[in-house]
């Protein structure tokens, strides 16, 4: 079951590859915009901060959409995949299914976000000890938790499995942000 949910997650994983080159390319700026508009909540700070912009929740969606296309495309190609997946791509649109994973993780980032504000933690920080491991932690995890929150209007996993997911998909992530931090994709490793 675990190559399956990978297999349907690919989408939102090579659509998060695709949107950290998206949002160094020098074009469509003005999506660059902050979420929150640099408004302030009302204790005074900023709502999400600047590094939640429309072009990379967008990017997001667009990006996952294709790659749903494109995997649907291979599903019903081969049979193979077909059984490997969680997801009956025959009675399933692959670009719907990949704009509401791409939606589930832009939108499950915001809360971290409003979050790490009111504790004062900058846009792209971290904080030390015990609350720097967990929003370490969250920072992969919130992603995870909203893709697979998602992927639950096509597919449930049972309870135990669904908690794995969370964990070991959360670490492919960390990893992940390794690599673009060593490809110069990402500002920080984490």
């Amino acid at each position: 079951m675990f190559l399956g949910i990978l297999l349907v997650s690919s989408p939102v994983i090579l659509a998060g590859i695709c949107n950290m080159i998206f949002m160094k390319l020098p074009i469509l700026c003005f999506l660059k915009s902050p979420m929150d508009a640099r408004r302030c909540f009302t204790d005074g700070k900023r709502i999400f901060g600047d590094n939640k912009t429309w072009k990379g929740f967008l990017g997001m969606i667009l990006f996952s959409t294709i790659f749903g296309h494109l995997l649907q495309q291979v599903c019903v190609l081969n049979e193979g995949m077909a059984l490997r997946s969680v997801v009956d791509f025959t009675h399933t649109n692959g670009s719907v299914f990949g704009a509401t994973l791409g939606l589930g993780y832009a939108l499950a980032e915001l809360p971290n976000s409003f979050i790490k504000r009111r504790l004062d933690i900058s846009p792209g920080e971290n904080s030390s000890g015990l609350k720097g491991i967990f929003f370490t932690f969250l920072d992969q995890a919130d992603s995870v938790i909203g893709c697979l929150a998602a992927l639950c209007f096509y597919f449930v996993p049972p309870l135990f499995e669904g908690i794995i997911v969370v964990f070991l998909f959360s670490g492919i992530h960390y990893v992940l942000n390794i690599a673009f931090y060593f490809l110069k994709l990402k500002k920080q490793a984490r």
